[in-house]
């Protein structure tokens, strides 16, 4: 009892528009606290992901074929899937992938499917030894709906403009429901 007239005696001894402030202030608190969601493990078990684990697709880089461009060459690969954008190599650190018949693959997660499926496509940098970089493109676009897929998107060099007629590139990827397939 001797202590809350501490705190009372204490607490008259302030001017009445502080003391206002004190209680609304603690009003606010006690009311945050009371009224805010809890997390707790129901909760997180009913919060779904974007797309459901058995549901998600991938899209796997199985490979480069350069077609013109000397031993030694490295890539930067640009994807589109639904306006979802994906880069390989994705290891932090490393900008440019040499290219050759051992070369990383690489698995990326898909955003879900549109009414029509996965609209695909694809763009390339290429670094020749002599650093000079090409930029290899095409206006293709792969439309995917049916699951498991395997495919090659072809890419032409553009020069100043111009795209060549022949093949500079091709990309070798499927898409499936196992990363690791």
């Amino acid at each position: 009892m001797e202590t809350f007239d501490a705190v009372v005696k204490f607490i008259t001894s302030y001017p009445v528009w502080a003391r206002v402030l004190v209680v609304i202030s603690l009003s606010v608190v006690v009311l945050t606290l009371s009224l805010a969601p809890r997390s707790t493990a129901d909760t997180k078990a009913k919060e779904a992901p974007l797309v459901e684990k058995d549901d998600a697709s991938w899209l796997i880089v199985d490979g480069v074929d350069l077609y013109g461009y000397s031993r030694g060459a490295q890539i930067k690969l640009h994807i589109d899937v639904n306006g979802t954008k994906f880069v390989y190599p994705t290891l932090e650190g490393v900008e440019w992938l040499g290219v050759g018949p051992t070369m990383a693959s690489q698995q990326f997660p898909l955003p879900r499917p549109g009414r029509d499926g996965y609209e695909i496509q694809m763009q390339m940098d290429i670094r020749s030894q002599g650093g000079a970089v090409y930029d290899v493109r095409s206006v293709r676009k792969v439309f995917v709906k049916d699951i498991p897929f395997r495919g090659k998107y072809d890419l032409h060099t553009v020069n100043r403009g111009v795209r060549d007629p022949g093949i500079s590139a091709a990309v070798r990827f499927h898409i499936g429901k196992d990363p690791n397939e």
